[in-house]
């Protein structure tokens, strides 16, 4: 699993955010051997910690470059955290292959859905579904441990 954090975050506009994507980096590297055991997840996986210009979007799993994308301005380090799980869980989807997509549809289990950006269909597809379901229970197996305290979780 490699981690990177953005340009913008590592040296410009976002810079006061490294910190918060440095200790984000730390927690899931100490926990690198849970999330591979608990999620199928090819070896070249990325976590990439980057503004996302998208109001509504936390985190995103783009499978063409196997990368999770999460924007560290939107959310404690516990959300930030959970939502590389629910991230992960996209990323194991298209790995086995239960997921597929292309320009116009979504394929679950080989049948066609719409490629929709209304919130209230994306919500109520099946891997969306998969993936809320997964995010806590992997997020209290692999960190409810190593967040940090309250005081810190900014």
């Amino acid at each position: 699993m490699i981690i990177t954090a953005a340009t913008s975050i590592r040296y410009g506009k976002y810079k006061f955010l490294f910190n918060k994507a440095k200790k984000l980096d730390k927690i899931i590297e100490s926990n690198i051997k849970a999330l591979y055991e608990l999620v199928n997840l090819p070896t070249d996986i990325k976590v990439h910690f980057r503004p996302i210009r998208n109001e509504v979007l936390i985190g995103q799993y783009v499978s063409s470059s196997h990368t999770v994308e999460i924007d560290p301005r939107k959310g404690k380090i516990d959300e930030l955290l959970a939502t590389v799980c629910h991230e992960l869980v996209h990323a194991e989807q298209y790995y086995e292959k239960r997921l597929t997509s292309d320009d116009k549809y979504f394929y679950w289990n080989g049948e066609r859905y719409s490629n929709t950006l209304d919130n209230d269909i994306y919500l109520n597809f099946p891997w969306e579904i998969e993936a809320c379901e997964r995010q806590y229970i992997l997020y209290d197996a692999i960190f409810k441990n190593s967040p940090p305290n309250k005081k810190n979780n900014k």
